[in-house]
């Protein structure tokens, strides 16, 4: 199931990034293997330009992490020009639902539901918008999980290409949004052209001889209710996440299944997203990611022509760093192409250029 497309027949892409934990920890298999992110990135099929959104009421959430990650995401999105997502309660409630279900039954990188498990909401995004009493045109759901505990400093130190665990009392529902940026398919559901957006937080923590372990559940539903249009950028556009002002991101993410790059080694480094507006084509002839006072990092590239799943859309374009980035550095990134939304008398080819600079925390950054 790999259709981008959310309509009347939406098809779920799962997308789960699966961190590499050591044994131990008194057995407990299902709090040592932590999993993020999962997704289902989608795109409205006929995109209206009536954005980016540039205000939106503040939201109202009673739980803090929800509000850091409304916040958070709202913040990233319009910095980088891909416009501001409302609160809406009834998506609330759809991502909510499915939070608590996925944690109830540990069952983290799913988009359905069994109807003869605990917690059943409904199968499908479709069916729990619909239970929700969301009307859409358009729907998008991500999903991460984040383990932590004191369990994880009982672990060895873990080697080369593998990501470490926090033994902290608890992580910030943001660091599980900074790890759903760290991947292709994810980052570009992030940025959808949806409209609203809402938030489901959940966190479950055990006690294992005498150390803690849990993880923490971040769903986000978004979407485009029924008389509505979808957000998009202008015509002659082109975006990155990054962005200037861009802070405190992964320096590293694993592979997502599907896989956008199957043949290259994992972990890698943050993503480098550029898009132009929806039904124009882009292309980069030239791009460099380089270390502020260090060296060149090595990239290749994603993008319709080469996506093996074939999810991509053609105003889609990918660079991606084969090795993890360093923590808590600065990077310039450059790049060259063409848009064909930028073509005109004096643009013939379309040409743009972009240059800025991002910044990397840590693995686990708040």
């Amino acid at each position: 199931m790999k259709n981008r497309t959310f309509n009347l027949n939406l098809m779920v892409l799962a997308v789960a990034v699966a961190l590499t934990a050591c044994g131990g920890g008194g057995g407990d298999s299902n709090v040592t293997t932590p999993t993020v992110p999962t997704a289902a990135p989608q795109a409205p099929a006929t995109p209206v330009a009536t954005g980016p959104v540039t205000d939106v009421p503040l939201p109202v959430y009673s739980v803090a992490d929800k509000t850091s990650v409304f916040n958070q995401l709202n913040d990233d999105r319009a910095r980088c020009g891909f416009g501001k997502l409302a609160q809406n309660t009834k998506l609330d409630t759809a991502a909510q639902a499915h939070a608590d279900y996925l944690v109830l039954n540990s069952l983290p990188n799913s988009h359905t539901e069994n109807n003869t498990l605990p917690g059943f909401y409904g199968t499908t995004l479709v069916d729990r918008f619909s239970v929700a009493g969301y009307p859409y045109s358009a729907g998008n759901e991500i999903i991460a999980s984040t383990s932590f505990g004191s369990i994880y400093s009982t672990f060895p130190q873990p080697t080369a290409g593998q990501m470490p665990l926090p033994s902290v009392t608890e992580l910030s529902a943001v660091t599980a949004l900074r790890q759903l940026y760290s991947s292709v398919y994810h980052l570009a559901g992030a940025m959808s052209p949806s409209k609203e957006v809402g938030v489901g937080v959940i966190v479950k923590v055990r006690q294992i001889g005498g150390n803690t372990a849990g993880y923490k559940q971040l769903v986000i539903n978004s979407g485009v209710s029924s008389n509505d249009s979808p957000q998009t950028i202008a015509q002659d556009a082109v975006l990155t996440f990054p962005c200037q002002g861009t802070a405190a991101l992964m320096p590293q993410f694993g592979p997502e299944d599907p896989d956008p790059l199957p043949s290259l080694s994992s972990p890698r480094g943050q993503p480098i997203y550029f898009a132009s507006a929806p039904g124009t084509t882009i292309q980069l002839s030239s791009y460099a990611v380089t270390l502020v006072g260090g060296t060149d990092v090595t990239v290749v590239q994603v993008n319709q022509g080469n996506d093996v799943h074939k999810l991509l859309k053609s105003h889609e374009f990918f660079i991606v760093p084969v090795k993890p980035l360093n923590d808590n550095s600065t990077y310039q990134v450059t790049a060259k192409g063409t848009s064909s939304g930028r073509v005109s008398a004096t643009n013939p080819t379309g040409e743009f250029t972009t240059n800025f600079t991002f910044k990397t925390g840590t693995f686990y950054s708040q």
